[in-house]
Order: C-alpha cells, then sequence, then structure tokens
C-alpha cells in the first residue's frame, strides 16, 4: 500500500489524491503510524544531508553489492 493511501488520500475519478475522512479509531492508528514512519524517513534524509547518520555509508555499500 502507498503512503498517500495508509496516510487516509484516495484517488478520485479525476486521478487527483483527496483526502478521506475517518472516524474508525483502527483507521486513526494506521494513518499515525504511517505519519510517524515517514517523520522518521524525512529525518533520517536531513541526518543524510548533514552526514551525521550513522552507519548509512556501510548501508550504501551492501545494497551496492545486490
Amino acid at each position: 500500500m502507498g503512503l498517500l493511501k495508509r496516510l487516509g488520500y484516495i484517488v478520485n475519478n479525476k486521478g487527483e489524491y483527496v483526502y478521506q475522512p475517518t472516524d474508525s479509531d483502527a483507521e486513526m492508528a494506521n494513518r499515525k503510524e504511517a505519519a510517524d514512519e515517514f517523520k522518521n524517513f524525512f529525518n533520517s534524509i536531513k541526518k543524510i544531508k548533514e552526514g551525521t547518520l550513522k552507519g548509512f555509508r556501510e548501508f550504501i555499500e551492501v545494497i551496492i553489492l545486490f
């Protein structure tokens, strides 16, 4: 499932993403988890840019091997 769908967005008949509100506690928890995951990803990207993400260089070297 894509990130936008996990955050509560659906594609309308015009091909645009629109937010779908929900009252479901389970769905709200899922959306919060997705938002937290994105926030962590964004913070990691900032650390990569700053050169402060520990182990990133080694991670890239391992990925290149595959």
